[in-house]
């Protein structure tokens, strides 16, 4: 004998939920949402069809349910992109930092002096 032990998690709160509201929708749309939250259920990965899938439902379903839905299984936030940043090898410490003044001064004082040195020098 087997024993199943339920998940908590969104996905299956979510397919209680339109299983609980299933008089409330057309077979079709029943049908197709339940796949679509157990392959979401299983691999978490499906959220776009979901979602686009209540959205071309809209005009079949209440918008209570399909609203629910929406709350259960949510899009997630795309991952946050690292921020640019110019490392520089300080000459004086010898840390590595993101491009602080103190070595953006630095640099653009010795390419200064560089550029009027050079200039001294091609004068002859």
């Amino acid at each position: 004998m087997s024993v199943v032990i339920p998940i908590e998690n969104d996905a299956s709160k979510c397919m209680e939920f339109v299983f609980e509201n299933a008089e409330k929708m057309p077979n079709d749309f029943y049908i197709n949402i339940m796949n679509l939250l157990k392959h979401y259920h299983e691999y978490g990965n499906n959220f776009i069809e979901i979602h686009g899938y209540l959205e071309l439902n809209k005009n079949k379903v209440e918008d209570s349910i399909l609203k629910q839905i929406k709350i259960y299984i949510k899009i997630p936030k795309p991952p946050e992109q690292p921020k640019w940043s110019f490392k520089i090898e300080c000459s004086g410490c010898g840390l590595l930092c993101t491009a602080c003044s103190y070595c953006i001064s630095f640099l653009f004082l010795f390419g200064f002096i560089a550029v009027i040195a050079w200039a001294f020098i091609s004068k002859k």
